[in-house]
């Protein structure tokens, strides 16, 4: 009979005791009692120190009584091993074990809950509960390192994944209901990080051995960074695709782009942002007249530091 078996005949043998008065199997001192019900009164409450289960060569295959001052049930495939393993039931205390090593422990104190699942004596499945403690759950490989971890840090799930080193590598996380994707080297600095904003934008940076931001992807745009200023930038607004070169300032500086009807368009600018060139298509607005006069792709016009025209060809 196998040790779940026997756990199942012992808390059988219990209920039936208590629901209809008939306790089997009872012995102090290693002498076997019986203890029967009688016409005169029904046994609801039976009270004891311990409880001895023996087999057939009298040898104890279960116990159930007090440990000190914890109670404990203690289930044996054969007979009481040196070591005292097989499964035992405490109250703060479970483990169950196979012939091969294999266990699963459950420890229960009055700050926390920790359930372990071992293989071949190493464990590979940690789950802890308690008070002061964050939830969390961990996934052990076969040289005992944490590789998976899943837990609740300020109401907040994320999932962490470590290399053999047991250097994280990448999380999953909730931020104030905004999820979030971070990869990371192996020295455990962010690399990438891909995220939705509150404003329910997603945007994908990456980052350099020194943590410093180098590039930036959005729905409408890649930008380029260099020492925290985006010194370039792709972009599609509106359906009009553009390249935008910016100073160390972040001043616009160039702009090439095409209009919805597919003309191109150059404009170079000075440092607080003023046109001074257009190649390409170009829309102009007379300033006597308020006209708009518009340009082809082969047309060059300089502007002033006023903003007026000096020069165009054609």
């Amino acid at each position: 009979m196998g040790k779940k078996d026997l756990l199942t005949v012992v808390v059988l043998a219990m209920v039936a005791g208590f629901a209809g008065g008939v306790v089997s199997s009872w012995i102090f001192a290693s002498r076997l009692v019986f203890a029967q019900q009688t016409s005169e009164q029904t046994k609801k409450i039976i009270s004891a120190q311990g409880f001895y289960l023996v087999d057939e060569d009298g040898r104890i295959r279960a116990t159930f009584g007090f440990i000190g001052a914890n109670p404990e049930l203690e289930i044996y495939e054969k007979a009481v091993p040196a070591s005292g393993g097989g499964l035992r039931l405490g109250a703060s205390f479970l483990d169950l074990r196979d012939q091969d090593g294999n266990s699963a422990q459950l420890h229960v104190s009055g700050e926390q809950a920790v359930l372990g699942l071992t293989k071949d004596g190493k464990g590979s499945v940690g789950l802890f509960v308690g008070n002061h403690v964050e939830p969390r759950m961990s996934l052990l490989d076969k040289d005992g390192k944490a590789r998976t971890e899943m837990k609740l840090s300020d109401g907040e799930p994320s999932l962490e994944l470590s290399d053999k080193d047991e250097k994280t590598r990448a999380g999953l996380k909730l931020y104030e209901g905004a999820p979030s994707l971070l990869l990371t080297d192996k020295s455990e600095k962010i690399r990438t990080w891909l995220h939705i904003d509150a404003d329910e934008e997603p945007s994908l940076v990456m980052y350099d051995k020194d943590t410093r931001k180098r590039a930036t992807l959005l729905p409408n745009g890649l930008g380029f960074i260099d020492q925290d200023k985006t010194r370039a930038m792709l972009t599609l607004a509106q359906g009009k695709p553009g390249l935008i070169l910016f100073d160390k300032n972040e001043k616009t500086r160039a702009e090439l782009s095409l209009a919805l009807d597919g003309e191109p368009s150059l404009e170079l600018s000075d440092q607080v942002g003023k046109t001074h060139a257009t190649l390409g298509h170009a829309e102009l607005k007379d300033q006597r007249t308020g006209s708009i006069e518009k340009r082809s792709a082969s047309s060059l016009v300089l502007f002033g530091e006023d903003g007026k025209v000096i020069w165009e060809a054609p």
